[in-house]
């Protein structure tokens, strides 16, 4: 496989990744896609019984950031080739680092990092 035909197979990964998370009580589902950007959202009609809107807002955000979790694990594993040695799943910058390295690759040399803020928190 070429280079070229192997960044074409990654980026048709990454972009078909699409990960779902459930609240503890099953009344909240989320899916999100390979940014972890909201792609779908389900409540339970049952959800609206005995809840008040903080609490629900709380398992949405929840259920939407677990889910945000495994899509970011998704898109390390797809990407790990193209990461730093070193790199992990919390501290990898998947948008920067693959061309980071991909540039050191090229040139033989150690790129800077980008400055901390554009990491992800």
């Amino acid at each position: 496989m070429t280079g070229s035909q192997e960044v074409a197979r990654r980026r048709s990964a990454l972009a078909a990744i699409a990960e779902s998370a459930e609240s503890p009580d099953g009344l909240v589902a989320a899916t999100v896609g390979e940014c972890g950007e909201l792609r779908s959202l389900w409540l339970d009609p049952r959800v609206y019984r005995n809840r008040d809107a903080a609490e629900l807002a709380g398992d949405i955000q929840q259920t939407v950031r677990s889910a945000a979790a495994l899509a970011r694990r998704r898109a390390y594993e797809i990407l790990e080739p193209d990461l730093p040695p070193g790199a992990t799943v919390e501290d990898a910058d998947l948008v920067f680092d693959p061309l980071l390295t991909a540039i050191d690759k090229i040139t033989g040399t150690r790129t800077a990092a980008p400055p901390s803020c554009w990491r992800r928190a």
